[in-house]
């Protein structure tokens, strides 16, 4: 099931739940107030049938005559109740004659019946039953009947607990009516609204997916654009960023196999050159043309090894020994080796760091591998006159600088010069042993340190690499 489908069903069936219980307490809630209700109207109707019963013992001085009459007794108590509770049956009855029931003669006056008008019962003064129905067990409203400030009965009417009359019932359905149109509405409402709900969510999950569609089958140029501020447009942002990453990839990758192959290639040629020369007898075999071979040979046996170690270390990583060394005491220590190998190619070392220990956690067989490459390729490429290699503290990360005042790189070369096999200049040919591999795993290795790496123009003009390293290390390196 679908995604969109699975989410309108689910807010279809919330949506039904909580509009169903609403309507099931509101009729609930409905009825027992309804019940109150009818409670609270009879005690006030039963007032005036209070007013007759105290005037009728004031009359007779005893409850004799009400006794012997349960049937006038039910029809007065009902008379007072139905009037007003109910309009059609007030209009349907007669009021029956105020005084006491009087049989024709030679007919005894009918039993009361087992269930007549409500469940009522009049007590005189000494709480004793005079006429009516009366069950303990029954919660009942008392109207307490004052003669002359004193108490001469009370009447007892049960209060209700469920509805019993027809007008109640009438009322009731009339209410369950309005509530199964209104939940209706509502339903449909909510089918709308879940619908829209359902399309905002699942439109761009439905781009995203068809962008994924279109990177597994190789277009990477391409964008998602989700003009809206939550998590669907981060992750519309971050399916940018992994296309954009893809196709620079792709682009690495093509280039990587076009400047193997074209390096690969020249030796290669000139090696069938030269054999087929002495093969045909154009050349002769002296140690001259066997040495050019041999250097051919060693030229490509070089890039094989270079192209493997780059391609070993890509894939498992160049393993570093972290531990706390003092990075001042390491680079006095490299000092002079280093600057007898740029006097060898005419090229003077400057140093500026502060005295004292600057103490972080680095390899140093490793950050001496990084300071040679980046030395190497100023001889090689620089044509510089002087190097300089200062170091900066800065809060919690340690800036080391090395710059030369050679001829220098484009700056829109200096974001690239760390890819594999990049060459920011034509000079820089495979006669000088160049396959673009020195700078990347310079980047390598200051990565491992959990630093970072950076070209710019020095100040000397030239080219100049900085180096940024933490003093601490991560917690969860």
């Amino acid at each position: 099931m679908k995604i969109q489908n699975k989410l309108l069903l689910t807010l279809l069936g919330l949506s039904l739940f909580i509009i169903s219980s609403l309507a099931m307490f509101a009729q609930w809630s409905f009825g027992q107030g309804l019940i109150k209700y009818v409670n609270s109207k009879e005690k006030e109707l039963l007032q005036p049938f209070v007013e007759e019963l105290q005037q009728s013992y004031q009359k007779q001085q005893s409850w004799e005559q009400w006794a012997g009459q349960p049937r006038y007794f039910f029809d007065r108590a009902s008379f007072y109740l139905q009037a007003e509770l109910s309009p059609r049956g007030f209009a349907q009855r007669q009021r029956p004659q105020s005084g006491p029931y009087e049989p024709r003669a030679g007919r005894p006056p009918p039993p009361p019946p087992e269930k007549r008008g409500p469940a009522i019962a009049l007590l005189d003064s000494a709480e004793q039953l005079v006429v009516g129905s009366y069950d303990a067990s029954i919660d009942y409203h008392y109207f307490p009947i004052l003669l002359q400030q004193q108490q001469i009965g009370t009447l007892l009417v049960a209060k209700k607990e469920q509805l019993s009359q027809d007008y109640e019932f009438e009322i009731l359905q009339q209410q369950q009516h309005y509530w199964l149109w209104v939940g209706l509405f509502l339903f449909v409402v909510v089918v709308v609204i879940s619908n829209m709900i359902a399309r905002h969510f699942v439109q761009p999950i439905k781009k995203v997916v068809e962008g994924m569609t279109q990177l597994t089958r190789g277009n990477y140029e391409q964008k998602i654009e989700i003009n809206r501020k939550d998590e669907l447009q981060l992750l519309s942002q971050h399916f940018n960023t992994l296309a954009q990453r893809l196709s620079q990839t792709e682009t690495h990758r093509k280039r990587w196999l076009a400047t193997v192959s074209h390096e690969l290639r020249t030796p290669i040629a000139i090696l069938k050159g030269e054999t087929e020369a002495l093969i045909d007898g154009i050349r002769q075999p002296d140690l001259k043309n066997l040495q050019s071979i041999h250097s051919e040979v060693n030229q490509l046996s070089k890039m094989i090894d270079d192209l493997y170690a780059l391609t070993s270390q890509q894939i498992e990583g160049i393993p570093v020994k972290l531990q706390q060394h003092d990075l001042l005491a390491f680079l006095q220590q490299h000092q002079l080796k280093y600057s007898q190998y740029l006097q060898d190619n005419a090229i003077q070392l400057l140093t500026d760091w502060p005295s004292g220990t600057l103490w972080l956690a680095f390899d140093p067989v490793r950050l001496n591998q990084l300071f040679e490459n980046i030395l190497t390729n100023c001889v090689k490429y620089a044509q510089a006159s002087q190097f300089t290699l200062s170091v900066r503290q800065h809060d919690q990360q340690v800036l080391i600088q090395l710059a030369d005042n050679g001829i220098g790189i484009a700056p829109q070369h200096h974001a690239h010069i760390f890819e594999y096999l990049y060459r920011a200049e034509e000079h820089r040919h495979r006669s000088n042993g160049g396959l673009g591999l020195g700078l990347a795993l310079c980047a390598q290795i200051v990565h491992r340190h959990h630093g970072d790496i950076f070209a710019s123009t020095a100040a000397q003009g030239g080219l100049a690499i900085s180096i940024v390293l933490p003093l601490k290390l991560p917690e969860n390196s």
